[in-house]
């Protein structure tokens, strides 16, 4: 059963939030022999590269990559020449996001080299590694409807949702794996996917994403592995050492960033070793995501909400609240405004301008929406827990996310009757103060990996742990 215990918390200014603090990580997965983990998340994958490329492994066969596919696009047929290989790896990777990304390897079949065909979704040497997959029907929750592309129906094949990588042992000599791939119908004009289909060796180099996203789950470091994926630095075959390559790559993807992809050029040029390449990717490459995204904020920025929002605050709790913040969000309105009409993409300086317009913005937002005088506690206590599974794609069948929060599903389930309850990664923590930039503090973790549940407050603490 899950872990009970009582806790006692003396003093004021204490609430209570059963919440899940949660890193968005999959469900749990054999590390890879080959990952090296290092003191961040870059340094963890260069590590790990390096020692896969003395581990041996071969792909037998020439890997396939596609382009960005997205919902409402017609199928794409594929034929992958399979030559030697004894297994191969079929990857669904959401760009950036996995929300729609409910992808179809419609028709897939192996071709022998007598001509005759073998359907995928039969294969008794199918195995999800990551995600879930249906064979010959989607994932639509309570539909047994067929895979459908751009108004085509398919009989056979395997529906997923990003990110996926599914393992094909073949059973006998093959010569082609072909497929018609793309995103399925019931996601409509939703959803971006990249598909890829890869032996051994490059399967698992994609598969080292599984554990750098498990121990490196915060923020930032998240967001750069995002990027990063998205713009296929590490996508495609890389030799150890080789610098000028990664350097040519992180220079391409700041072409978003005129100013910054000129700068980018002239120095991927001279990238010589690590440190060079580091210089690169910290002063020109993620410098021009940031931009990038400030400037995307910034024209999808919802300002009726917060001006919503501090206007009933300052009618609520008059003499309270402060008085200016309508007038103070005007201004900082204005300024993101002017800085965006006035915005030229070939200057840097209209880059950062718009950066530091959107970064006052949003820091006022924040101040003015945590002033609400109900926020009057100092600290928050949390469970927080990493989930099984993906937070869009839950590894437990029907019922709705609950098992994989670690609470009862939406049945006449219990806590007592909850499976696997043994197989978590959670802790009782508090946040104090109550903001979105104070530490988590440990306030108790349970001896293995028990499930943690139910807290038990005695305010009045004449009850102990």
């Amino acid at each position: 059963m899950n872990e009970h215990r009582r806790f006692s918390l003396l003093g004021t200014g204490l609430s209570l939030l059963i919440a899940m603090a949660s890193s968005p990580c999959p469900a749990a997965q054999p590390t890879p022999d080959c990952y090296v983990r290092k003191s961040n998340w870059h340094a963890s994958l260069l590590a790990s590269l390096e020692a896969l490329a003395g581990s041996g492994l071969e792909d037998g066969f020439e890997p396939f990559e596609s382009e960005t596919l997205r919902g409402g696009d017609p199928a794409r047929s594929i034929r992958v020449p399979l030559q030697g290989a004894k297994e191969l790896f079929l990857i669904v990777t959401g760009v950036p996001d996995v929300r729609w990304a409910v992808a179809d390897w419609a028709d897939a079949r192996i071709i022998r080299h007598d001509g005759s065909a073998a359907w995928v979704s039969k294969s008794a040497g199918i195995t999800a590694l990551l995600g879930r997959m249906e064979k010959d029907i989607t994932l639509k929750s309570g539909l047994y409807q067929k895979l459908r592309l751009h108004g085509r129906t398919f009989e056979h094949g395997l529906n997923v949702q990003a990110d996926s990588i599914i393992r094909v042992q073949l059973q006998e000599a093959s010569a082609w794996f072909e497929a018609s791939i793309g995103v399925d119908d019931w996601a409509g004009n939703n959803g971006t996917v990249r598909f890829s289909v890869l032996g051994t060796r490059r399967a698992a180099a994609r598969q080292l994403w599984v554990p750098l996203m498990r121990d490196f789950g915060s923020g930032p470091e998240r967001q750069q592995m995002n990027w990063e994926r998205a713009d296929r630095i590490f996508e495609f075959a890389w030799h150890p050492g080789d610098w000028q390559t990664l350097a040519r790559r992180y220079a391409q993807a700041c072409e978003r960033v005129p100013p910054l992809a000129r700068q980018a050029a002239e120095l991927a040029d001279g990238v010589k070793d690590r440190n060079d390449l580091n210089r690169l990717r910290e002063s020109c490459y993620l410098r021009c995501r940031s931009l990038s995204e400030s400037v995307e904020w910034a024209r999808s920025m919802d300002f009726d909400a917060p001006r919503a929002a501090i206007e009933d605050l300052t009618s609520s709790f008059p003499g309270v609240y402060p008085a200016d913040n309508l007038a103070r969000l005007a201004r900082l309105q204005q300024a993101v405004e002017k800085a965006l009409l006035d915005f030229h993409q070939d200057r840097l300086e209209s880059w950062l301008a718009l950066e530091d317009a959107v970064a006052r913005f949003e820091d006022f937002r924040r101040t003015a929406l945590l002033a609400n005088p109900l926020l009057d506690f100092e600290s928050l206590l949390v469970i927080k827990r990493v989930p099984l599974g993906g937070a869009r794609r839950t590894n437990w069948e029907g019922y709705g996310y609950g098992e994989y929060l670690g609470v009862p599903r939406q049945s006449s389930w219990n806590y007592g009757t909850m499976p696997n309850v043994d197989q978590w990664s959670n802790e009782i923590a508090v946040l104090s103060p109550a903001r979105a930039d104070a530490p988590l503090v440990t306030l108790y973790q349970p001896p293995g990996s028990r499930l943690v549940n139910d807290l038990e407050l005695h305010w009045d603490a004449k009850r102990g742990p």
